[in-house]
């Protein structure tokens, strides 16, 4: 499943009609917070609300679009609010019209798939709305990963774990960086798919590696990320020698010789330091 790093979120709404304004706050949960972002993109006209006597007019959903914004998602902050509050403050009624419409336009699309729906509405608002990417640690459907693969800026993502399927998908992603700090494990048929991405990894909570991932790594064009690892074999160490992008391995405390030796030829490669310094300082 898709995890968020909060539960909740203190949302709120600054909007103006035929002179009329809308402004309050709502503790949202995410699950409905995912249901308000991606209701402001349904095509259908919306009521207004609370209007002066019997007046009522009708406008697209669409004109709401940014006038909700987080205003935090502290648990301390929602907390605080909802002691001095309760569930929201001020005028708030456009929360439940957006969400009404939402319910009766997806119904059960809404309860059996929310997580393509996350992955889509945090990467169609990601300038928007603020939501860390880095929270989702494990994806349940290959749809959901698939959609952030198509995603066309840098991406970082908080996977601990990741099937070969779940790889092959990120390989694809077009963007400029892709960060997956948190995996410590890779597998082989994993390796080699990201090694197919065109930009910058960062696999910097690996804390092992294999000949063969590191052979398949070794062909990845851009810069790689592998702080994480304190050893490499003398085979990783010889396939990683001909990565033809800066490499990263700030972690290394241990090197033979003949692993020392086929680093060193990545003059100019290894970051921070010479290399031959770099090797100088593993030997001694």
């Amino acid at each position: 499943m898709l995890a968020e790093p909060h539960e909740e979120f203190i949302v709120g709404i600054d909007f103006c009609y035929c002179e009329v304004d809308y402004k309050g706050f709502e503790i949202v949960s995410c699950k409905n917070l995912g249901a308000l972002i991606y209701g402001l993109e349904i095509d259908e006209e919306i009521a207004t609300r609370n209007m002066p006597k019997h007046w009522e007019e009708t406008f697209s959903i669409r004109e709401l679009k940014g006038s909700f914004k987080i205003h935090s998602s502290d648990p301390s902050d929602v907390d605080a609010m909802r002691g001095l509050f309760g569930e929201s403050v001020g005028e708030v009624s456009y929360f439940e019209a957006v969400w009404q419409k939402f319910r009766e336009y997806w119904q059960d699309y809404c309860e059996t798939d929310v997580n393509i729906l996350d992955a889509k509405v945090i990467l169609e608002h990601a300038d928007e709305y603020i939501f860390d990417t880095t929270c989702i640690e494990k994806f349940i459907t290959i749809e959901a990963v698939e959609l952030f693969s198509k995603h066309e800026g840098g991406l970082a993502l908080g996977l601990t774990e990741m099937s070969d399927a779940v790889a092959e998908s990120l390989s694809k992603h077009q963007g400029d960086l892709l960060e997956l700090r948190g995996l410590t494990e890779l597998s082989d048929a994993a390796a080699e798919s990201l090694s197919k991405h065109q930009g910058d990894l960062f696999l910097d909570g690996l804390t092992e590696l294999s000949d063969a991932a590191a052979e398949s790594l070794s062909k990845h064009q851009g810069v790689l990320f592998l702080d994480g690892l304190t050893e490499l074999s003398d085979a990783a160490a010889e396939s990683l020698s001909k990565h033809q992008e800066p490499l990263w391995l700030r972690g290394l405390t241990e090197l033979s010789d003949a692993a020392a030796e086929a680093l060193s030829a990545k003059f100019g490669k290894i970051c921070d330091k010479d290399p031959s310094e770099w090797v100088a300082g593993l030997r001694s």
